[in-house]
Order: structure tokens, then sequence, then C-alpha cells
């Protein structure tokens, strides 16, 4: 940022021409000091985002068939000890908890996996609708991957390579 606007760029990227008092200090780095908060970042919001998505993305290949049959798939997992169950699907996805997304990350790769495939829409070749199937189901279990790291203290570098980073 201090770039841009020694540069005079600063407009281009809806930057505001101003000195920041922290530029005065190079050995501060604000990204060092700040504390990740896991649960809003990653469980309220880009796992809600994700699934979010993944029902629009369905609606489009599949139509509202598959959206039901997510819904159906979540509501008929047998009750196990320590697992929430949905048993009305995702209709009341704006008032879960971090604890229930949590829970969804359980099972939602195996629920997500076979949807597109069984209910593609006509006008979808059906190797497409194995290639997008085969993605969906890949992105929830990366996901899964990932967070469990996420959980970690620190990293070792070869580590990261595991994520493309």
């Amino acid at each position: 940022m201090r770039c841009l606007v020694e540069q005079n760029s600063a407009q281009q990227y809806s930057l505001h021409d101003m000195k920041n008092i922290f530029w005065n200090y190079p050995q501060l780095n604000i990204y060092l000091s700040t504390i990740p908060d896991r649960m809003h970042h990653l469980d309220l919001g880009l796992f809600n985002y994700q699934v979010t998505y993944t029902r629009v993305l369905l609606k489009e290949l599949c139509g509202q068939i598959a959206v039901d049959e997510l819904d159906n798939r979540l509501a008929k997992i047998p009750r196990f000890s320590g697992l929430k169950i949905f048993k009305n699907g995702l209709e009341n996805i704006k008032r879960f908890t971090a604890n229930e997304f949590q829970n969804m990350m359980k099972v939602f790769v195996f629920v997500i996996e076979g949807i597109v495939i069984n209910h593609h829409k006509s006008s979808i070749s059906t190797s497409r609708a194995k290639r997008s199937d085969e993605a969906l189901v890949n992105v929830y279990y990366y996901w899964n991957k990932m967070y469990l790291y996420s959980r970690r203290e620190y990293f070792k570098e070869s580590e990261l390579v595991i994520f493309d980073v």
C-alpha cells in the first residue's frame, strides 16, 4: 500500500493518498500482531459461504431436486454420539452456530457425493456431471484437510506445500 501511495497509483486501487503513521516503524508487521479468529473466519464465514454457494451451484447444474436431495441426505444421517443431526436439512442455515457448521464439516463430503451425477440436467453431459461431482467432493475433502491443519500453532515449510502456498 505504501508503494502505491508513493508512486501516486493509489487512486487506481481506491486508496486514499494519506501517510500511515505505522510506516515509520519498519519492524512492525501488523499481520503478525493480529490473532486470526478461526470460528468467525472459517466456521461461520467461509464454510457457510461454501455451503450456500454449493446449493446455488446444485440448483444451476441440476435444478431444485438436487438441493432437496442434499437436504434429505443431511436429514437421513443416523444418530451418533457427539454428532448434530440436521433433521430439517439446511432450511435455517442463517441461524447455524459454529458448532453446527463443524458437525456439518464431518459429514458433508459424504453427503454431497453423487448428487450432480444422479440429478444433472439433460443439457449437461454425463462426463461433465462426473467432473463437476468429483470437483465438488474434492472441495470439501481439501477443506476438511485444511481445517484440521489450521488448528495447529506452527507449520513446517514442507506442510505448506500441501496447500500450494
